[in-house]
């Protein structure tokens, strides 16, 4: 008899869990090991499978999701095939699970899907759906067609899971990765009409949105390049397609409170896949029109903000402060603030300065007493430097043009003080990063580094908002303040200390604009944002941090 695992992801599906799992353990030719993850359900879901003789494993909600669970469950599993149900997917009869891992006998084949029926209570539309997609003729499954491949109904060779584990960070459409990577590589996967179990949903509105919300947003990562949904295609489905709704109840002649339901249930699926594939997050409840108008307002503020940073170091030679476009920050002279590093930099000989942009921390670190080398990607930035330290005649300073994202051109061992202020988010492998300062760096070598905070309140609004919520468009990564240490403990370097910058705002690039006029209303309105920061460490723009290199 063989033996097959059969995983079943649950959370509060105290209403189905008991007769899925009876007829699981009543299939016929075949032995079910059945494994349930549970997500921390607050019904009696638990202590209903607790009655049943099946393992149960209970994986923390917070840090759910569809691949996770399902690894889980496979990781446990002790059987050559492993099946996927959902907890109320009922099995049409007890040849089932014999009928669904039957095809995985051709040693090509590494996935098989089974046949969906609706529920007796299903709503119409999703009838009307499942019929049509789930024909009575089994065959190969191919990519764009349908079915197409589902982990509520399926069986997954585990020698092909193991080397190709489902996607956890997917909010949905796990199976539709594994399954487009498995054919990718020449593996099969089979429709088996004969393996049939009775699966919907009769979902309200507000769930009907979280679940394509979710389906759009796996959707923009599988298929980056696809076109996202556009308004008026939303539109025009909610339009056409509630009259498609109308037209199959009246042809079968269904009951009147379907037909408000049809055009909530079209609005309801829009709207998720209008805000899914924007990245505008719904509220607790489901609902969408919050972080909406929320994006109204925070769209135009973030624009001309950006408008106003980019036109201060202009402004700053309109206003004939500095010959050259400088940032207002680097015209308040030595301030303790903005060179905090300064007291690190005692007892040392040579400072890197990589990522020196237009020179301002390298004449500094020169202004100390070390022989300062910077260096930068951008050659315009470089023709700053070279005026600013050439003005100061700064002999113990030099500049060179060099990519951070590649080897550097500097032997082991020669500095023992790295800057690297505003860089690290710039940089497409801060590991690579990282370890080329450690090995330019003398022993007990400090790293002084500057990180943006991601988890800001400003920076939390836009993200629900769906709008980009990086500082600057060019970062790569931002962190948050364990996570920024945790990169620098894996890289090598011991962090010393670590402290907040300045107070996120959106009025910052408006600061800076008034600073190009004045400078001494921009010294207070600096240090106006440093006493918030220091108020509020979690809501700073980044981490100030000092790092030692731990060994040789």
């Amino acid at each position: 008899m063989t033996r097959v695992s059969v995983v079943i992801r649950t959370y509060n599906e105290a209403a189905h869990i008991e007769a899925t799992l009876r007829a699981v353990l009543e299939q016929r030719e075949v032995e079910p090991e059945v494994i349930v993850v549970d997500s921390e359900s607050t019904d009696r879901t638990r202590e209903l499978v607790a009655a049943f003789p099946v393992r149960l494993i209970v994986i923390p909600k917070k840090t759910f999701s569809y691949g996770r669970a399902l690894n889980a469950g496979f990781a446990a599993a002790t059987a050559p095939f492993v099946t996927s149900l959902s907890a109320h997917a009922l099995p049409f009869d007890r040849h089932w699970l014999r009928n669904l891992v039957r095809p995985l006998a051709d040693p090509l084949v590494d996935g098989v899907v089974g046949k969906t029926l609706p529920h007796p209570d299903c709503n119409p539309f999703d009838r009307r759906g499942l019929l049509r997609q789930y024909g009575v003729v089994s065959g190969y499954l191919c990519d764009g067609r349908i079915p197409g491949f589902s982990n509520a109904n399926s069986a997954v060779r585990r020698a092909a899971w193991e080397v190709e584990p489902f996607d956890e960070t997917l909010p949905y459409s796990e199976d539709v990765r594994w399954a487009r990577r498995r054919q990718g590589l020449g593996r099969y996967l089979v429709y088996a009409a004969d393996a049939v179990v009775y699966h919907s949903h009769n979902e309200t509105p507000a769930e009907l949105r979280r679940r394509f919300w979710g389906e759009s947003r796996a959707r923009e990562i599988l298929d980056p390049h696809n076109p996202r949904y556009r308004g008026t295609a939303l539109a025009w489905d909610l339009t056409a397609g509630t009259l498609y709704d109308w037209w199959t109840l009246a042809r079968e002649r269904l009951p009147w409170h379907w037909w408000p339901f049809a055009w909530r249930r079209r609005a309801a699926i829009n709207a998720g896949r209008y805000a899914g594939s924007r990245g505008i997050q719904l509220s607790a409840e489901g609902r969408l029109w919050p972080n909406l108008l929320r994006r109204a307002w925070l769209r135009p503020l973030r624009f001309l903000g950006s408008l106003a940073g980019r036109l201060a170091p202009y402004l700053v030679v309109w206003t004939r402060k500095h010959p050259r476009p400088l940032h207002p920050k680097h015209l308040l002279g030595e301030r303790e603030d903005h060179y905090w590093y300064a007291p690190e930099l005692a007892g040392g000989a040579r400072a890197l300065d990589v990522g020196c942009n237009v020179g301002a921390h390298s004449h500094f670190a020169a202004r100390q007493g070390l022989a300062v080398v910077g260096m930068d990607v951008d050659p315009r930035a470089l023709g700053h430097a070279r005026f600013l330290l050439g003005w100061e005649k700064m002999r113990r300073a030099l500049v060179v043009q060099a990519d951070a994202d590649r080897t550097f051109p500097l032997a082991d061992a020669v500095f023992d003080r790295v800057l690297a202020f505003d860089v690290i988010e710039h940089i497409a492998d801060p590991v690579h990063l990282l370890a080329e300062i450690r090995r330019v760096l003398t022993p007990d070598g400090l790293l002084l580094l500057t990180a943006p905070n991601a988890e800001t309140t400003w920076k939390k609004r836009y993200r629900a908002a769906g709008l980009p919520f990086f500082a600057d468009v060019s970062h790569r990564v931002e962190y948050t303040r364990a996570g920024i240490e945790k990169t620098l403990n894996e890289a090598g370097f011991a962090v010393l200390r670590d402290e907040p910058i300045v107070a996120d705002t959106p009025a910052a690039p408006w600061y800076d604009l008034l600073g190009a006029i004045s400078l001494k209303l921009y010294a207070r309105l600096a240090a106006k944002k440093r006493r918030a920061a220091l108020a509020r460490p979690a809501d700073s723009t980044g981490f100030r941090l000092v790092a030692r290199k731990v060994g040789k």
